[in-house]
């Protein structure tokens, strides 16, 4: 019946099709789903301000590298990674100028990202913590820039190296990983653009090294509260 083989072979044409697709797929997968376990939540308590909600990343084994404006005079941080478990950490180092802070936690199952420098145009995926759950969402290089930002203790502005990036970054997003489709760190936010909608500003990677690299405590912080 040469209608049915017809039929028959249409058939075999669209499963192989489909199945081509799918393993396609499969082999393009980016890296970053890789990194996901890497991600962590952070939110820190004290200064009469509540509690304070941002995200982090683990960059070596037992440290995570978030914000330092999110933990900046806390009294207590609680880091959770994806399979929602609290655990303590401990503030070891506070770049005021960079705005990063390296934290100590014990016990995280999440492998330490690779960093890289970010390059105008790569893209990947911002890995966030909202309040009810991880939710990594999409993000683009733009360019390198040179940020101004109101100083976290006392007055005046502070300067420093950072990224601009594409992506629809929400209140409670600083500290988030920027991995790129290669699955390596390449940022860190810090703040949302005001002038521009769905621009957000992030610290490079780079940055990282002189605070994995120090073996000092954290300096004392004027007034303690920012």
């Amino acid at each position: 019946m040469p209608g049915l083989s017809r039929r028959a072979a249409g058939l075999a044409v669209l499963v192989a099709a489909a199945l081509g697709l799918a393993l396609l797929s499969s082999r393009e997968t980016p890296s970053w789903r890789a990194a996901e376990s890497a991600a962590v939540e952070v939110r820190a308590s004290g200064c009469g301000l509540g509690e304070q909600r941002g995200s982090g990343a683990v960059v070596a084994d037992g440290r995570v590298a978030t914000v330092a404006h999110l933990v900046a005079g806390a009294a207590e941080i609680v880091v959770r990674d994806a399979g929602g478990r609290p655990r303590p950490a401990r503030l070891l180092t506070l770049d005021l100028e960079r705005d990063l802070a390296l934290l100590q936690v014990e016990g995280l199952a999440g492998k330490p990202l690779v960093r890289d420098e970010p390059a105008a145009g790569r893209e990947g995926r911002l890995l966030r913590f909202t309040a009810s759950s991880f939710d990594p969402i999409p993000f683009r290089l733009v360019r390198r820039v040179r940020a101004r930002i109101p100083a976290l203790y006392g007055s005046g502005t502070a300067a420093r190296d950072a990224v601009e990036i594409a992506a629809a970054v929400d209140p409670g997003d600083s500290g988030a990983a920027l991995v790129d489709n290669a699955g390596a760190l390449v940022g860190i936010v810090f703040a949302s653009s005001r002038r521009v909608e769905g621009r957000a500003y992030a610290v490079a990677a780079s940055e990282l090294r002189p605070l994995l690299s120090s073996t000092q405590s954290p300096p004392p912080l004027p007034g303690r509260c920012p």
